[in-house]
């Protein structure tokens, strides 16, 4: 990030004054020395005329001599005229004695001591953690005080700390956080910085409201019959959700309802799901860790290790993998144990945690999951630098969730476009995509195949109404896999060529 320019005149930035400093002592050195040169020159040629007896060059060698010695004055005040002239030219009438009085190493660090204390108000204003971490750099690298970085420090880690709470704010997933981060905001003492953030916390509840209003309307109606209605997922039936293309493939049970179109270069998945928390699974490599698979073979063996012989499934490809010296080799090699496992610091499998290094994010991936209401929720895997936050993110979502869906970048939050385009690969490029989002409380919607930029999913789904959509592993990782109740074949709709770590699915119960 470049750092901004928050001083008022040229000569009170530590970097214009440290030039200053050096231009001043190399002009001290030119005034004085090349004078002599000058005059020097010209009296060695005089003596060389005066002791070789040649009368008539004489007066030819005094004028030289004369006009050496003018061109020796005219260097010896060039310092005074650029003086004159940088006081016609510098904004605001900083001359250059003003400049060549702070020209100083004390004056120096004074002018990089404010500027830091500036970022800093700057980064406090903004609550932006890349301008905070520029003011700690830049006056590490500029500050030679001790004390002064000590307080830069201070500052440093007091702000941290709200931002820190903005984070928290961020990752806020349940409406019953509210009241603990109201206290933690109401405990600033920065007045402005209280404000911020309690906006920030009432539009994330607010939002949080918004959603899961939107989510349970179905379930919290009044019934056909005026009676009411708390049954988790009571409503039988699919949403319409104006999708159009050829059905390739279509069944349905008392607990799944499934429907395959294709619309020219990829292929919409409905699924109406009686549960979806139980229903919605995926299915880890035997060897997670060591192996990947097709997924197609995980399916099969998830089917046959589950009981699933006589039940309709509808697998996917999920998250994204690490696999060292092909795909994100820097995270293999930062934490060696990733290799050939799900993206993203954590991972749970059937309700078993794989992994939870909450602590050792190196970057930010994306979890999709789905809660025990019912409602797909998606998670911010690493935007807090604060331990304690990332731990309380990390036990919230176990507590929450059986499975995570980890890739990248959200496509849909509460019934709008995402702005969020974080980790989200080649989004103005037309590649291969898998995605899921969730139309209500028992309805979903897989898009597969290729042709599709981010807004091009995004436009699918906001079309079919969904609320929360996610974008999963694409290119070669996409997977559209089917099998019949009561049928032990896995088919390939779309995809199956790569292996990877993991298959989800949508089970009859």
């Amino acid at each position: 990030m470049v750092r901004r320019m928050y001083i008022l005149g040229a000569c009170d930035d530590g970097d214009v004054l440290n030039g200053v400093r050096m231009l001043v002592i190399f002009m001290n050195i030119f005034r004085i020395v090349v004078p002599f040169i000058i005059i020097g020159f010209g009296i060695k040629d005089l003596m060389t005329v005066v002791t070789g007896n040649k009368e008539g060059q004489i007066k030819t060698s005094l004028t030289q001599l004369a006009k050496r010695i003018i061109a020796g004055l005219v260097v010896f005040m060039l310092p005074t005229l650029v003086n004159a002239l940088l006081d016609i030219l510098v904004d605001g009438g900083t001359s250059y004695q003003y400049c060549i009085e702070n020209a100083t190493p004390e004056g120096i660090q004074k002018a990089y001591y404010n500027t830091s204390l500036k970022m800093l108000d700057q980064a406090k204003e903004d609550l932006d953690a890349g301008e905070l971490q520029d003011a700690l750099g830049y006056a590490k690298r500029n500050l030679t005080s001790e004390s002064q970085k000590s307080e830069i420090q201070s500052k440093y880690d007091k702000i941290r700390g709200y931002l820190d709470i903005q984070d928290e704010i961020s990752i806020m997933t349940k409406k019953d956080q509210y009241n603990d981060l109201k206290n933690k905001v109401n405990g600033i003492d920065d007045s402005n910085v209280k404000a911020k953030l309690l906006d920030k916390l009432e539009k994330k509840y607010r939002t949080l409201n918004e959603k899961e209003g939107k989510l349970r309307k179905e379930r919290d109606t009044d019934g056909p019959n005026g009676s009411s209605s708390n049954v988790l997922n009571s409503n039988p039936n699919m949403a319409d959700a104006g999708l159009t293309g050829e059905i390739v493939k279509q069944e349905e049970t008392e607990t799944l309802k499934v429907v395959i179109r294709k619309s020219g270069t990829y292929y919409t998945t409905q699924v109406w799901v009686k549960d979806p928390y139980n229903q919605l699974n995926k299915y880890d490599s035997p060897n997670y860790g060591r192996q990947t698979l097709h997924p197609g073979y995980l399916l099969k063996k998830a089917v046959e290790e589950r009981g699933l012989s006589d039940k309709l499934v509808v697998g996917f490809n999920a998250s994204g993998f690490y696999l060292k010296n092909v795909y994100d080799a820097a995270s293999v090699n930062y934490y060696p144990a990733y290799d050939k496992t799900s993206v993203g610091t954590l991972v749970i499998t059937d309700g078993k945690v794989v992994r939870n290094a909450y602590d050792k994010a190196y970057k930010t991936w994306y979890i999709a999951g789905v809660d025990k209401n019912g409602t797909l929720n998606i998670y911010t895997d690493s935007k807090t630098t604060d331990a304690n936050a990332k731990k309380q993110w990390s036990e919230t979502v176990i507590s929450e969730i059986r499975n995570t869906f980890t890739f990248a970048s959200p496509l849909v939050e509460n019934g709008q476009a995402s702005s969020d385009t974080t980790s989200m690969p080649s989004p103005n490029g037309k590649p291969k995509r898998q995605a899921i989002c969730q139309i209500d409380g028992n309805n979903f919607l897989l898009i597969t195949g290729s042709e599709l930029s981010r807004q091009d999913l995004i436009d699918i789904m906001l079309s079919a109404k969904c609320q929360t959509g996610t974008n999963f592993d694409g290119g070669g990782s996409i997977a559209l896999l089917w099998k019949s109740k009561n049928s032990t074949t896995i088919d390939t709709v779309v995809g199956n060529n790569r292996d990877l770590t993991e298959v989800g699915y949508f089970s009859e119960q």
